[in-house]
């Protein structure tokens, strides 16, 4: 009730139920929203779990720089914003870097082996 109440005084809509978290003395339900980055669920109140009454409120996007980067680069690195070819794309670079880079410790032991010799 009281997500729904934050929703419409946030003018966001919320997709998804995520979880409930028992930390101590709060409650921290989470849910996927329209505010959200990605697929990544972000939006959460925090309650006192004895009384209910609202603690805080968490709106991914809203926090600091850092945690905007660090949430941009955690959904870039799960491939989820441009769904299954760009995970594709992401997964052949990764094996090229791996090609490449086994290619080139190949070389420079043929390389060394031939110079000892």
């Amino acid at each position: 009730m009281k997500m729904r109440r934050t929703a419409a005084a946030q003018h966001f809509t919320v997709i998804h139920e995520y979880g409930l978290l028992l930390t101590g003395e709060n409650v921290t339900y989470t849910v996927h929203s329209t505010l959200d980055i990605g697929r990544t669920p972000g939006t959460s109140l925090t309650l006192d779990a004895a009384t209910g009454t609202l603690q805080g409120f968490s709106i991914s996007g809203r926090e600091s720089a850092a945690e905007t980067i660090t949430r941009w680069l955690r959904v870039l690195h799960f491939g989820a914003p441009l769904g299954l070819w760009y995970q594709v794309l992401v997964a052949a670079v990764a094996l090229a870097v791996v090609v490449v880079s086994g290619s080139g410790l190949l070389l420079w032991v043929n390389r060394k082996r031939a110079h000892w010799l």
